[in-house]
């Protein structure tokens, strides 16, 4: 019987990567994507109550929904590894209405690796951190992409979008509905068909409490014209849509933009507790305050596209002071980063440079010529070391040495077992079918109209005004061949016009909330 060598990819009790091969048989053989699409039957297992006692012997059914949601939520989800390697992203951009199209390179040669825990990319607006993110969600067009993704050493599937959670900037979440409906609207399109009504109830209501939504969960969200929940409640609920189907990586996309501080900490914190839970959540951000850095596990600092620095978020600052660049006391760290990326360090270097020639600073107080003169020099290294490249300086730095170190065995193993044996892309179906996906957003629809009725009155009061000027001016009409023809066409013509043009705002709705629809 013929022998197959496969390599495998896990993660020890001390976090790191170890990748060993077995031999099996033909008849035990699955390809890497297999082990993917058993994650979709886990949600299954995982929200299943039958069979399932407590000490008192009662069934979970017994239970209220606050506890059986608590008993749900300490379950410790599976850990998932993210890993990319030599990722190239490039798009065709004109520089005139006229001109030809020119390639843009948006990523070059991005390496990193994400474990389970909060993983954050940094950088300055450009940087490519949201492409970045879109590329390895599955969400960017492979034309211009170029490189390997990996998901726990095997290829991603097709269709990978579907398999993972993704919280885009904007909110996608119905105002008129509430937060359960909201819920209920992703688990019923996005859960397994084969779980049962009250199991997908029990999944709600798990995601609920680990949302710490349970208070408001019966309020609705909220629109220009409906007083709804606070700003942070809508923001957990948009990350509730996606918890929904429990996926191994959750991808967010600025997850604290319209936020103010306090809101923006109390969000960043419930995804800290999620991410002990065993979740490997990956979020861009721009520019957070310390209290929210520090929650970091694992850090990435892009800057046009190239690598700045990769790894762990605490040793951030010890890796940019081994390269000269030092952060003076009391500063942000992000906002020290942001600064060195853009060229903007020498800031506080000029200023103290400045104070050193006597130039800035309160003519009452004297500086000390030998502390004024080590200040114009630190000033004068700065600059210098500020004209280096970023991505050179991490690339010869130990630190990017260690993340190699954990990369290559990886890319290794893949390279080997994909040249070995044939590797079938598996392709992730939609869980429902059009038909239910149709209902679903029937249903949805009609409950916005319902609960929204301000648009659907005065379309009936602009069709009823308008009936009566068109019945007005075409009231007793000629009933001859030749006029009364004619004029009925006109009737018609006005009539029909009305409804295309009248429905043509919808268009605009339409590509406007497709989010939201779709």
């Amino acid at each position: 019987m013929e022998q197959k060598t496969i390599p495998l990819s896990y993660v020890n009790k001390k976090g790191n990567i170890e990748v060993f091969a077995i031999n099996i048989d033909n008849r035990t053989t699955q390809s890497f994507p297999d082990r993917l699409l058993s994650h979709q039957d886990s949600i299954s297992a995982e929200t299943s109550s039958q069979g399932v006692r407590d000490n008192y012997g009662s069934t979970s059914g017994q239970e209220s929904a606050k506890v059986r949601a608590a008993r749900l939520s300490s379950v410790t989800h599976g850990s998932s590894i993210l890993s990319f390697h030599d990722i190239n992203y490039e798009v065709d951009v004109k520089k005139s209405a006229c001109g030809k199209k020119v390639k843009k390179q948006i990523l070059k040669d991005v390496n990193g690796i994400f474990r389970p825990g909060m993983n954050a990319i940094l950088g300055p607006t450009g940087s490519g951190k949201s492409s970045l993110l879109d590329v390895l969600a599955g969400r960017k067009d492979p034309k211009g992409l170029t490189g390997t993704i990996l998901l726990d050493g095997a290829p991603l599937p097709d269709n990978f979008k579907c398999l993972v959670g993704y919280v885009v900037q904007d909110d996608v979440v119905m105002g008129t509905l509430t937060i359960r409906e909201n819920f209920e609207f992703s688990a019923t399109l996005r859960l397994p068909s084969n779980i049962k009504k009250h199991e997908r109830k029990e999944r709600i209501d798990q995601v609920i409490y680990e949302l710490g939504l349970t208070e408001v969960a019966d309020s609705k969200v909220g629109t220009e014209f409906i007083r709804g929940v606070s700003g942070g409640e809508r923001k957990r609920c948009n990350i509730g849509m996606e918890l929904i189907i429990s996926p191994p990586v959750l991808f967010l996309d600025e997850p604290t933009t319209g936020l103010d501080a306090s809101t923006a900490n109390a969000v960043m914190l419930l995804l800290k507790r999620l991410a002990d839970r065993g979740r490997n959540i990956i979020f861009s951000i721009h520019q957070p305050r310390y209290s929210i850095y520090r929650l970091f596990d694992s850090l990435m600092l892009l800057s046009h596209g190239d690598v700045a620095y990769h790894g762990k978020a605490c040793e951030a600052l010890d890796y940019f002071a081994s390269v000269g660049y030092i952060c003076e006391e009391h500063n942000n760290p992000p906002d020290f980063f942001l600064d060195v990326i853009n060229g903007d360090s020498t800031a506080v270097s000029s200023t103290q440079a400045a104070e050193a020639n006597g130039t800035v600073g309160n003519s009452n107080q004297t500086e000390k010529k030998t502390s004024a003169s080590g200040a114009a020099e630190d000033a004068i290294v700065t600059v210098e070391e500020s004209s280096r490249s970023l991505r050179d300086l991490f690339r010869n730095s130990k630190w990017h040495t260690s993340v190699q170190s954990e990369l290559k065995p990886i890319i290794d193993a893949h390279k080997q077992f994909s040249n070995n044996v044939r590797i079938k892309r598996t392709k992730i179906e939609y869980n429902t079918s059009f038909f239910t996906q149709l209902l679903t957003v029937s249903k949805r629809c009609i409950k916005n109209i319902s609960r929204n009725p301000h648009v659907s009155i005065m379309q009936f009061v602009v069709i009823a005004i308008f009936a009566l000027i068109v019945g007005g001016v075409y009231f007793q009409i000629n009933k001859s061949k030749e006029s009364g023809i004619q004029n009925r066409a006109g009737a018609f013509f006005f009539i029909i016009m009305n409804q295309v043009f009248g429905n043509m705002s919808a268009v605009e709705l339409f590509i406007k909330e497709r989010a939201i629809f779709m």
